[in-house]
Order: structure tokens, then sequence, then C-alpha cells
């Protein structure tokens, strides 16, 4: 399930995950979103904000997937605030989350013949 919220100037998103029986059927939060950071990346409304937050209140990093998602789609300068293992609250951009990632951008723009 999702919901759509609007305060008086952005837009808020929210999803919840989805446990599968497998973890890799697992439908994280960030990926349910997905559909609506695109749509919204493309009319201009940059997204800002990512909290994720587990049933006991601990703010947590996207998984591997959504760090994945992020990374390949370019959105490297949205916030998160998360947890530390101290439990202290830090403020993190999404391209921390891959510090050493490929250039997406570059690999996917080669011709087929370079490769």
């Amino acid at each position: 399930m999702w919901r759509e919220y609007f305060s008086l100037t952005k837009k808020i998103f929210t999803a919840i995950q989805h446990n599968g029986i497998e973890y890799g059927c697992t439908l994280d939060a960030v990926s349910r979103t997905s559909p609506f950071i695109e749509e919204e990346w493309k009319l201009g409304n940059f997204p800002e904000l990512i909290l994720l937050v587990d049933n006991f209140g601990n703010l947590h990093a996207p998984c591997s997937v959504a760090r994945a998602f992020l990374h390949e789609k370019n959105f490297m300068n949205i916030k998160l605030v998360i947890h530390d293992q101290e439990g202290i609250l830090r403020e993190v951009n999404t391209s921390e989350l891959v510090p050493f990632g490929p250039n997406v951008e570059e690999l996917f723009s080669r011709k087929k013949s370079n490769l």
C-alpha cells in the first residue's frame, strides 16, 4: 500500500515493505515508490528526503536493491536520515551509499563496438 500526501508545496509518498517467503521476493519500500520518484523527477520535482523506519523506530539506509536503483537512475543527491551503529542520527546523501560505484551513464552510453 502506498499513500500520497500533499503539504503546501511538497508531496510525500509512503510505502511499506512487502515481505516474501523467499527474501529475494521481498519488495522494499523504496522500490515500491520508485515509479512515483521517477515520474516526479520527470516533472522537475526532485526528491529531497528518504526516511526508512523499522517497527522499532530505527531509521535505516536502503537495502541493496534500493541503493542500486538510486545509483543507477542517478538519484545521487537525495538526503537520508539514519541511525548509526551507536544510535545517533546522521544525515547522508544517497551518493554515500555507493561510494565506489561505476559511472552508470558512461557504461550504458558506450557504443556496442567498444564493448
